[in-house]
C-alpha cells in the first residue's frame, strides 16, 4: 500500500449530516446549542450566563446585552466495512479489494484527524477498535489481509454485526458492480439511523469489455459464467450499454437521504479521486 498523502487528508472532511443526537464531545456538528467553536446564535443576556460569552459587537447593535451561543460538537463513530464479495478479487490495473482498502484507509485518516473513533469490521460481529495513536498502522495491517472469500460473501452479515448505534456514526462500506440489490437496500435502511458512505470500486475492464477474443464472464467460480466473443463490436457495445444502465441504478440507490457515494477505480489515483468527491474541510 502506497504511503498516505497527509496533505490531501488535511483537505477533506467526512460526509456527515444531522443525525448527531448525543452529548459525547467531538467534532461532528449538530444543530443544537452546546460546547463548540461555531456560532449558533446570539441571544439576550440572562442572569448566570458566562460573562466571557458576551458578544460586544452584537450588544453594540442592540438595546440589550447579547451573549454568543455555539453549535454543539459531538463525537462520531466511524465503521469501516470492506466487501467480502469474491468479485473484489478481480482487477486489471490492480485488485479491487486493494483499491477499496486504500479508500478505507484514506477515510480513516480523515476521521483520525478529527479525533473520531474508528472501528474495522473484517468479520461479522467482531469489530476491531483502532487505537488513537497507532490506528492507521493497525488498520494497514488489517487491510493487508483480504477477507475470507466465499461464493455467497456479501455485506449483509457485516452490516447485521454492527449492532445498535451508540450515538452518531458513519458506516463506510466498499461495493462494486456485483453488489446485490439486497445489500444496497440494507445500506439504505442503515442510512435511516446513521450516515452511510458507499465506496464504489470499479475496474476499467468491467466498464468496457477489452477486445480480447473469447472471455468467460460471470462469478469467479470454476466453470461458472458464459463465454463471450469480445472481438465482436456489437457485443461490446451492448455490454457497455447494460453496464451503464446498471451503474446508473446503483448510483440512484446510493443517493438516499443520509447516504453518500464516492467512486474509485483501479486504474486511477485513489486519493485524488476521493479529494475531488469528499467534502472540503471547514
Amino acid at each position: 500500500m502506497r504511503p498516505l498523502n497527509v496533505a490531501l487528508v488535511a483537505r477533506c472532511d467526512l460526509p456527515v449530516g444531522d443525525q448527531r443526537r448525543r452529548s459525547r464531545p467531538g467534532l461532528a456538528p449538530s444543530r443544537r446549542p452546546g460546547p463548540g467553536s461555531d456560532l449558533h446564535v446570539s441571544r439576550e443576556y440572562e442572569p448566570g450566563d458566562d460573562p466571557r460569552r458576551i458578544d460586544w459587537n452584537a450588544s453594540a447593535r442592540s438595546t440589550s446585552l447579547q451573549v454568543r451561543t455555539t453549535t454543539a460538537e459531538v463525537a462520531l463513530d466511524v465503521h469501516l466495512c470492506p466487501s467480502p464479495s469474491p468479485s473484489m478479487r478481480f482487477g486489471t490495473s490492480g485488485r479491487k479489494h486493494e483499491t477499496g482498502a486504500e479508500a478505507l484507509r484514506f477515510v480513516a485518516a480523515v476521521a483520525a484527524r478529527r479525533n473520531e473513533q474508528v472501528f474495522f469490521h473484517g468479520s461479522p460481529g467482531r469489530p476491531v477498535r483502532l487505537p488513537a495513536r497507532r490506528g492507521l498502522g493497525v488498520l494497514e495491517g488489517l487491510l493487508a489481509t483480504p477477507p475470507e472469500w466465499s461464493s455467497d460473501g456479501d455485506l449483509l452479515a457485516l452490516l447485521a454485526g454492527l449492532g445498535p448505534a451508540r450515538g452518531p456514526s458513519l458506516v463506510v462500506a466498499t461495493i462494486d458492480v456485483a453488489t446485490s440489490e439486497r445489500e444496497l437496500a440494507a445500506l439504505r435502511l442503515l442510512a435511516t439511523t446513521r450516515d452511510v458512505l458507499a465506496v464504489l470500486v470499479l475496474d476499467p475492464a468491467e466498464i468496457e469489455l477489452p477486445e480480447a477474443g473469447r472471455l468467460r464472464l460471470g462469478p469467479p467460480s470454476p466453470g461458472a459464467g458464459v463465454l463471450v466473443d469480445t472481438s465482436n463490436a456489437k457485443v461490446r457495445a451492448v455490454y457497455r450499454e447494460r453496464v451503464d444502465a446498471h451503474l446508473a441504478g446503483v448510483r440512484r440507490l446510493c443517493r438516499a437521504p443520509g447516504m453518500d457515494l464516492v467512486e474509485v477505480r483501479t486504474d486511477r489515483d485513489v486519493e485524488g479521486m476521493l479529494v475531488a468527491q469528499l467534502p472540503r474541510r471547514r
